[in-house]
């Protein structure tokens, strides 16, 4: 059985776009919708936002079709994430932040990590250590195997 974990954005997102972690992301997000009883996925109502910027940078920038960057969003938000509001982790997110100089953002996910006593998914090596300096479990994404859609 797959345990449930809070998700960093990084994680979150390259499940769903190219990127260096794609695979086990992928993986990952197989295994949530694959496991008996279906493991939780817990994230921020501002993972979601980012997730969403992060698909307008690709229309934008990077010249992505509408089309596809909407489909996209569409399949994230159809995806069974346990989102959770802001307001009650802030003031942990603004201690933890300032204390380690994290961005809020990093903060948040940290807080919320601690408060649902589960383990942490993410890539950005700032977030890492200060999410080992407050005790809190970490879950590699290099753990999970890459993804091989299976026939």
């Amino acid at each position: 059985m797959v345990q449930p974990f809070v998700v960093d954005t990084s994680i979150l997102i390259q499940g769903y776009i190219e990127d260096v972690h794609t695979p086990q992301a992928q993986s990952l997000l197989y295994s949530a919708l694959g496991a008996e009883p279906t493991p939780t996925l817990y994230v921020t109502e501002f993972c979601v936002l980012e997730c969403t910027n992060i698909l307008w940078k690709r229309a934008l920038f990077h010249n992505k079709p509408t089309e596809e960057v909407t489909q996209t969003l569409l399949n994230l938000l159809a995806f069974p994430l346990v989102v959770h509001l802001l307001v009650d982790l802030l003031p942990r997110s603004l201690a933890g932040g300032i204390a380690h100089r994290l961005t809020i953002c990093d903060a948040i996910r940290i807080a919320l990590a601690e408060q649902l006593a589960r383990p942490l998914i993410t890539d950005n090596e700032r977030q890492t250590n200060a999410a080992l300096a407050v005790g809190l479990a970490l879950k590699p994404i290099t753990d999970f195997p890459a993804f091989t859609q299976q026939k």
